[in-house]
C-alpha cells in the first residue's frame, strides 16, 4: 500500500464519518435506533472512531483484494463488489450474533436490536467510503483535477 492509498483512505474515511454519521445522521435514519447510535458514536467517540477506522480498512482491503483477484475494471462493478464483500462480512457477523444469546456487548445488542438493517447500514457506509477513496486516489495519482 503506497502513500496515496493511505492518504486517500484517511480522507475518505474521515469525510464519510463526519458527513454521513454526524451531519446526516445516517445510522439513525437507517436503523431507527437513536439510543444505540448515540452510545456508539457519541458516548464512545474516541474508541469507536479508531475501531471503525480499522474495520473500514479491513473491509475495503478485502474488497480491493477481491476486485484485483477477479480483474474487475469498471467503476460500477467495483462498487458492486464492495457492496457484495461488505454484505458477506457483515452478514457473517449478523448470523453469528443472531445465533447466540443476546449479551451486554454492544455488537450483540446492535444486531439483536436493529437486525438486517445493520448490514444495509454497513453497505451504505463502505460503498460511500470506497467511492470517495477511489476518487481521491485517482486525483492523487493523476496530479490533475480535470
Amino acid at each position: 500500500m503506497n502513500k496515496n492509498c493511505i492518504v486517500s483512505f484517511i480522507y475518505a474515511y474521515s469525510f464519510t464519518m463526519v458527513f454521513l454519521v454526524y451531519i446526516l445522521k445516517l445510522p439513525t435514519l437507517v436503523t431507527g435506533n437513536t439510543k444505540l447510535v448515540e452510545e456508539y458514536y457519541a458516548k464512545n467517540f474516541n474508541y469507536t472512531f479508531v475501531l471503525d477506522f480499522f474495520l473500514f480498512l479491513v473491509y475495503l482491503s478485502i474488497s480491493l483484494f477481491v476486485i484485483d483477484y477477479f480483474g474487475i475494471n469498471t467503476f460500477f462493478n467495483k462498487i458492486l463488489m464492495v457492496a457484495f464483500v461488505t454484505t458477506l462480512i457483515s452478514g457473517a457477523f449478523f448470523l453469528y450474533f443472531m445465533n447466540i444469546k443476546k449479551t451486554n456487548s454492544f455488537f450483540s445488542r446492535w444486531f439483536h436490536t436493529v437486525s438486517y438493517k445493520a448490514i444495509i447500514y454497513d453497505i451504505l457506509l463502505l460503498t460511500f467510503t470506497f467511492v470517495l477513496y477511489q476518487y481521491l486516489y485517482n486525483i492523487s495519482t493523476s496530479k490533475t483535477l480535470g
